[in-house]
């Protein structure tokens, strides 16, 4: 109900505004961090101290920043900007002590250290957390799962992590023509992973977006501007970006066979969708015990598919259950299935809408159908659904916001992530440390600019598979799309900055030789 007010209430400067300063915390965090002079290689460990400096500040964002998405996650581990800031020190200065011992007795610099010490950089986040609340997580077990739960997720992602840079690594090695057949593991990957994490986050459908879009896409758009960037074969190029826009038109296909079953209602209630949504929101308003909602847990392979089987077969059997619980105190929904049956036959032009003998009013006329989404047209839709019927609308339309705001997600992601690696590398370019950088060492400023025109080239191609999502979402949905995206940004500004801050950080210190890039 806040994204539906925050809508009506929203205008485009405000939403343009929320999605240009998105990435800037955590460009002006890497900025800050790449101001810090490091001291070249080959002058070896002993004068790699600011290198380790630098370690230190970046694991203390890091640490707060997975601390920050904790708090978030297991609502009652209440832990001050004190405690927080006393965790990611101690977790940062024994980690990087740790990291600095094991270099000194192999080699400097240790290859992929940041992934390797990554590691005991959880693990010391969960010990500091537990030595500082393990009281209370022992005196609560929901606390101890959740905690667990959220352990798991970061494993998951640290190995996600790992996968995409071995698999980089791999993908630069082999052969050009064998490049687009070795490309395509990719989305397998993806999905895989996908999966992997809705079943950790079966009972928080609110997270999924979110965590997937900022974990496992990240990487797959990290990935591909990274191929673009470097230069692959132009085959490889048009075929990743091939199939990211393939997959839009997948999720587009699946959301038109969502609103299929909503044209159910919409067909004899003589409305449009966008008005339909706008009737579930007036129901959520005035019944919000109905909008205790089960999401898809496999919500990331056809959405489409797993709609209209689960949904037509076990959404009316759970619904009928949550109506016959309280129908001891309102009569008007005992015996919905008869009263159903008794309208069927009493007019044709009330009809079923389900195979379990759902009914709907009379359509209304066209020049009300015509009219735009209000807020008295949507009492007035509201006052003609029985009970059962505003609960299975709600749920419908539910799932499909859940659909709509996990695919804008993803295209937003899509389209932040090359501006995002744009913006760094020129800072990066302009300040001491770019000798470190082996993508702008060589170049000069000609060569530099053409690179970044390459990559904000696919930045561009993204802008426009975004503006067709948002079009489309606009003409077959509801009418605020760039709202709904701008709300999650906005609203969900604590769980989603942390992710951010996290990836540019990470990259950032990943692409220097003395963090063990090879």
């Amino acid at each position: 109900m806040q994204m539906y007010t925050y809508s009506r209430s929203t205008g485009f400067w405000r939403v343009l505004l929320v999605l240009l300063t998105t990435p800037m915390p955590s460009l002006a965090l890497a900025a800050l961090l790449d101001a810090l002079p490091l001291e070249p290689i080959e002058l070896g460990l002993a004068h790699s101290g600011t290198t380790w400096v630098r370690g230190v500040f970046m694991t203390i964002i890091e640490s707060y920043s997975v601390i920050s998405l904790l708090q978030h996650d297991v609502v009652n581990l209440e832990l001050s900007s004190f405690w927080t800031l006393t965790i990611s020190t101690a977790t940062a200065l024994v980690n990087n002590a740790l990291a600095l011992s094991i270099t000194a007795l192999l080699w400097y610099p240790l290859p992929f250290i940041l992934f390797w010490m990554a590691w005991p950089w959880i693990a010391l986040l969960v010990l500091f957390v537990w030595l500082a609340k393990g009281a209370f997580i022992r005196a609560n077990p929901d606390v101890l799962t959740r905690l667990r739960r959220f352990s798991s997720v970061a494993t998951s992602q640290l190995v996600t992590i790992m996968a995409y840079s071995i698999f980089k690594a791999v993908f630069l090695i082999v052969p050009t023509a064998w490049q687009p057949a070795f490309a395509m593991i990719l989305p397998v990957f993806k999905l895989f992973q996908k999966n992997l994490l809705a079943r950790m986050l079966k009972d928080r459908d609110d997270l999924k977006p979110q965590v997937i879009v900022f974990n496992v896409e990240i990487s797959n758009a990290l990935f591909i501007t990274n191929s673009v960037q470097t230069g692959v074969s132009i085959d490889t190029s048009i075929l990743l970006v091939a199939t990211d826009f393939l997959q839009l038109l997948v999720s587009i296909y699946d959301l038109n066979l969502m609103l299929s079953d909503v044209r159910d209602f919409t067909n004899k209630l003589g409305v449009d969708s966008r008005q339909a949504v706008a009737t579930a929101f007036t129901v959520m308003e005035t019944h919000p015990d109905l909008a205790v909602k089960k999401v898809l847990d496999r919500a990331f392979q056809s959405k489409a598919d797993l709609f209209r089987n689960r949904t037509r077969r076990s959404a009316v059997v759970t619904i009928e259950a949550s109506v016959s619980a309280s129908s001891s105190n309102n009569p008007a929904k005992i015996d919905w299935r008869k009263r159903s049956n008794q309208q069927k036959g009493a007019t044709s032009t009330q009809s079923t809408v389900l195979d379990r003998g759902l009914t709907i009013g009379p359509p209304a006329s066209s020049t009300q159908a015509a009219r735009q989404p209000s807020v008295a047209d949507s009492i007035s839709i509201t006052a003609r659904l029985t009970m059962l019927e505003r609960h299975l609308l709600l749920q419908k339309v539910l799932q499909i916001l859940f659909l709509t705001e996990f695919v804008l997600l993803i295209e937003f992601m899509e389209v932040l992530v090359p501006v995002l690696h744009c913006s760094y590398l020129t800072i990066a370019y302009y300040l001491p440390n770019r000798a470190f950088y082996s993508e702008l060492n060589q170049l000069n400023e000609t060569q530099f600019w053409s690179m970044i025109g390459h990559v904000m080239a696919y930045a561009l191609l993204e802008v426009f598979s975004l503006l067709l999502l948002v079009l489309a979402i606009h003409r077959t949905t509801y009418p605020f799309p760039l709202q709904h995206l701008s709300f999650v940004l906005e609203h969900d500004r604590p769980k989603v900055q942390p992710k951010i801050v996290i990836w540019v950080v990470l990259v950032l210190q990943a692409m220097l030789p003395q963090n063990g890039k090879t």
